[in-house]
C-alpha cells in the first residue's frame, strides 16, 4: 500500500501558484500549520496553530523572497514548541506590543528632548514672557545676557544641561578677563529665570539649575562726583554733537536712569499742574510704577535743542536715525572722558551725585526718594501705603537749584592793582 506524502511548499510550486493566481488564496502545508497567502504579485507566509484552550492562533511569518520556505517552516515550529510548553502566545504578544510601545515612546521623548535645546527655550522665554510682560529695556537686556554669555549652551538639549557644566562657565566668566561679578550674576539669574519660566509653562519636567546658587555680588559702587566734576562733565557734553551731548545733559539735570532718558519719547513730555514734566509710564521704570520728573529751565533748554534736530516722524527725543532710540553709550562716555578728564565714573554715578548734593543742601530724604522714583526709605510700611503726597513743588525746586548750580557762569576774577606809594 502506497502512503501519500504530506503536502509541502517548494519554490517551484509557489512560482506556478503565483502565475496561475487570479486573486488571493491561502494554502496550508499538511499537518504543521504553515500557510501561504498567494496572490499574482507576492506570497506571504503565515502560521495557523491551535492553542491549548482550543482557540486558533494566526500570525504573519514573512514574505517569500525575504525568507525561504524552510525559514518559514522553522518559525512555525518555534511557535508550536512554545504552545507545547504552555506559553500563552496572546500574553507574549501583548507584552511585546507593550515593550514596542515603550521603546517608541522613549525614542519619541529622546527626539523631543534633543529638539528642546537651551536656545529654543530662551527664545520662547523672550518672545512669550519678556516681550509680552516685561519692560522693553529689561527684556532686551535679559535676553542678550543669556545669548551673549551662554552662547556655547544654546544648541545643548536642556536634558543634558547640568549644574557642573554651568558652574565651569561661571568660573570662566569670573576670571580676571571676564565680564565681572555683577555681569556674571545677572547673566546666571537670567538663565535661571528662563528655565523657571519653562518649568512653569510645562515645557520641561525638571529645572536642571534649580539648586544652582547665584554668584556673589560685586562690591557696591560708592563713586560720587562732586559738583566741580559734574560741571566738567556738563561742559564736556556741551561740546559733543547731538544726540550724545544732549542725552548726557538731560541725564545730569533729571537724575533719571540711563534707559529712562535714552528711550525718552516726545509723547512723554508735557505739562502738569505745577509745570512741564516728563511722565514715564510704568513699563519704562525699574519698579514698574509710573513716575513724573519735573523739568527745570535748563532741562527745557536741552529739550529745545533736541527739537531743532528732530527728524520728521521720529518718536524718540534722542535718536541717530529717527527709527530707534539712542544707545551709543560707550562711544559717548569715551568722548566725555577725553574732554572732561574725570577719574573713572559711570553714568549711574551721576544719579548718586545728585542725591548727595541735594542732601548737602538740606533737602528732606523723603522728597529726594520721590524725586528719584524710589519708595521713601524712611517711611514705615503703613506710611508708605497712606502717604500719597508727591511734594511736586519741592521736587521742582530741587531740580531748578541743581540746574542753576550746573549752568551758572564761573566766578569772575578781578585783579586789583596796588597803587604805588609816592
Amino acid at each position: 500500500m502506497t502512503t501519500k506524502k504530506p503536502f509541502r511548499f517548494t519554490d517551484e510550486y509557489l512560482k506556478r501558484a503565483m502565475a496561475a493566481a487570479t486573486g488571493e488564496t491561502i494554502v496550508f502545508e499538511d499537518g504543521n500549520g504553515l500557510g501561504a497567502r498567494i496572490s499574482p504579485s507576492n506570497v506571504s507566509f503565515i502560521a495557523q496553530l491551535r492553542m491549548k484552550d482550543g482557540r486558533r492562533w494566526r500570525e504573519k511569518i514573512g514574505r517569500w523572497g525575504t525568507i525561504t520556505v524552510q525559514q518559514a517552516r522553522d518559525a512555525v515550529s518555534v511557535l508550536a514548541g512554545k504552545i507545547a510548553t504552555g506559553i500563552d502566545l496572546r500574553e507574549e504578544r501583548r507584552k511585546a506590543e507593550e515593550e514596542r510601545s515603550r521603546r517608541e515612546a522613549a525614542a519619541k521623548q529622546e527626539a523631543e528632548a534633543s529638539r528642546l535645546t537651551v536656545g529654543f527655550l530662551v527664545d520662547q522665554w523672550h518672545r512669550r514672557h519678556l516681550i509680552a510682560k516685561q519692560r522693553r529695556d529689561y527684556a532686551k537686556a535679559a535676553y542678550s545676557r543669556v545669548v551673549r554669555h551662554f552662547e556655547s549652551f544654546l544648541d545643548v538639549p536642556v536634558a543634558l544641561l547640568d549644574r557642573k557644566t554651568v558652574r565651569r562657565r561661571i568660573d570662566q566668566m569670573l576670571d580676571e578677563d571676564g565680564p565681572g561679578p555683577d555681569a556674571t550674576r545677572n547673566a546666571v539669574a537670567s538663565l535661571k529665570a528662563a528655565l523657571r519660566w519653562a518649568l512653569s509653562e510645562e515645557l520641561i519636567d525638571d529645572d536642571p539649575l534649580a539648586a544652582l546658587k547665584l554668584p556673589d555680588k560685586g562690591a557696591d559702587r560708592e563713586r560720587t562726583l562732586d559738583i566741580g566734576e559734574v560741571r566738567r562733565a556738563w561742559n564736556a557734553a556741551d561740546r559733543l554733537p547731538y544726540p550724545g551731548g544732549q542725552f548726557v545733559k538731560l541725564l545730569v539735570l533729571t537724575g533719571c536712569r540711563r534707559s529712562e532718558i535714552s528711550g525718552l519719547r516726545w509723547s512723554e513730555i508735557g505739562d502738569a499742574d505745577d509745570g512741564p514734566v516728563i511722565s514715564l509710564p510704568g513699563i519704562r521704570t525699574k519698579n514698574n510704577v509710573g513716575h513724573r520728573v519735573p523739568l527745570s529751565k535748563a532741562a527745557l533748554t536741552v529739550i529745545a535743542e533736541c527739537g531743532r534736530h528732530r527728524i520728521l516722524g521720529a518718536v524718540h527725543v534722542f535718536t541717530n536715525d529717527g527709527a530707534v532710540a539712542f544707545r551709543d553709550f560707550v562711544r559717548t562716555k569715551r568722548a566725555l572722558d577725553a574732554e572732561a578728564g574725570i577719574a573713572p565714573w559711570t553714568f549711574h554715578d551721576l544719579r548718586r551725585s545728585l542725591v548727595t548734593w541735594l542732601a548737602a543742601q538740606g533737602y528732606d530724604p523723603v522728597t529726594i526718594d520721590l524725586l528719584l522714583g524710589h519708595a521713601p526709605a524712611t517711611l514705615s510700611p503703613v506710611a508708605k501705603i497712606y502717604q500719597r503726597f508727591d511734594h511736586a513743588d519741592s521736587r521742582r525746586e530741587m531740580l531748578e537749584r541743581w540746574g542753576s548750580a550746573l549752568t551758572a557762569p564761573p566766578a569772575e576774577v578781578v585783579r586789583i592793582k596796588q597803587q604805588r606809594g609816592r
